[in-house]
């Protein structure tokens, strides 16, 4: 190959070489990529508002279990602090298994408003007043949630007390309380309707 061939050769290749990166400088996306792209990403954005409101509805959940479990332990320990002859852990039922049940209403607030000085900036329901022990007589339906229904914001604490005297008639005997409290609550569910929440627990108080 001459000097001249070569020449030719040499530049002939360095302006392919030349064209192809113009070329390839010069290319980009099509409209159809472009358009695909804003597709996938948008299917991103609504899975990830998606996630985000089913993470605020299981935190508002959460809050408002907690709320009702702290108030359950609060009338827990009101009750334990009271002695076993007050008049709410009082059993009128005959038979063991049956038992006496009371209820209150309490504001979204809690017990705080019953036990200090301080009002509650929620009025209780029509009817209704916050804090008040009612005592439901045996077959009566006082209190349900037809004869007392959760006040919306506010909690419902209802507790049934089961004494047990151990097969000792004795008066001055031990005896055994068991009690069962129910906390319930008003929620809003899917279709904007209110629908009650309930947290349970229970416990034993000994009469010594």
């Amino acid at each position: 190959m001459g000097w001249f061939t070569h020449h030719i050769h040499t530049h002939l290749k360095a302006s392919w070489c030349l064209g192809t990166r113009r070329r390839l400088s010069e290319s980009g996306f099509s409209l159809t990529e472009v358009m695909a792209a804003v597709v996938v990403f948008s299917c991103g954005l609504v899975g990830l508002g998606s996630m985000q409101i089913t993470a605020i509805k299981l935190n508002a959940g959460a809050h408002s279990t907690t709320q009702m479990a702290t108030l359950g332990q609060e009338q827990m320990e009101k009750l334990l602090a009271l002695p076993f002859t007050a008049p709410v852990l009082q059993d009128n039922a005959v038979a063991v298994g049956q038992g006496t049940t009371y209820c209150a209403l309490y504001p979204p607030e809690g017990i705080r408003p019953c036990t200090e000085e301080f009002t509650s900036s929620y009025p209780p329901p029509a009817g209704s007043t916050y804090c008040t022990v009612i005592a439901q007589p045996s077959g009566g339906s006082h209190c349900s949630d037809i004869g007392l229904p959760p006040p919306t914001g506010g909690y419902k604490v209802q507790w049934t007390v089961d004494v047990d005297d151990l097969g000792n008639p004795d008066p001055t005997a031990m005896k055994l309380g068991y009690i069962d409290i129910t906390v319930s609550q008003k929620t809003s569910g899917k279709s904007q309707t209110k629908q009650t929440k309930t947290y349970k627990l229970s416990f034993a108080k000994s009469s010594r």
